[in-house]
């Protein structure tokens, strides 16, 4: 005889994914402090020992969000130039699915140590490592000097991604992808130009 738990769903891909959108969906709306495993589990309709099942805990929750990050460099076409670089970049914050997790983990990296911490070391390691695998770094960042200003780079452009899809700053959401696209690859251009 089967022995069925009352309230929890059979473990399926499905459901797990189920729960991870709608821990984006939290995530993103209240952040990392705010969210709790109920919340989740009622965002997503499953019994919240479920969720607990999938991830143990909220930080194994919100670092399953961020993992789900590591399709990123897929998502992007590998081009030499950084007005097409920064353009891809700035579609996939308004891709459905990609920009709901790319919202949902910046938002709960400003308000906990912990979600601040995992997103510290993906950027360290994923978008360090997805600019100097491009092609980028032989037509930007050809020389040490460029390539240690990969960082800063780096937040420059979070920092407008942050204005245009979570702060929603109007005079940032005016401009189009591309236009955004050229003017950010033209400060970055001078910042690599800069002396150091």
């Amino acid at each position: 005889m089967e022995n069925k738990h009352a309230g929890r769903r059979p473990g399926n891909e499905e459901t797990r994914e189920k729960i991870l959108a709608a821990a984006c969906t939290r995530f993103g709306d209240v952040g990392f402090e705010a969210t709790t495993i109920r919340s989740v589990a009622a965002e997503a309709e499953v019994d919240p020992a479920l969720v607990m099942h999938y991830f143990k805990n909220k930080q194994g929750l919100f670092d399953a969000v961020v993992s789900s990050l590591q399709e990123l460099p897929g998502r992007l076409e590998d081009v030499a130039d950084l007005k097409g670089y920064i353009a891809q970049y700035l579609q996939l914050w308004e891709a459905e699915d990609m920009g709901s997790r790319l919202k949902a983990v910046l938002r709960a990296g400003v308000g906990s140590s912990h979600a601040s911490g995992v997103l510290r070391q993906y950027m360290d390691e994923q978008f360090l490592e997805l600019v100097s695998q491009s092609k980028l770094s032989a037509t930007v960042f050809d020389t040490p000097e460029k390539r240690e200003r990969i960082p800063f780079i780096g937040a420059m452009l979070v920092g407008v991604a942050i204005t245009r899809n979570v702060i929603l700053v109007p005079y940032v959401r005016e401009k189009t992808i591309d236009e955004l696209a050229e003017i950010y690859a033209a400060a970055c251009e001078a910042m690599l130009a800069a002396r150091p």
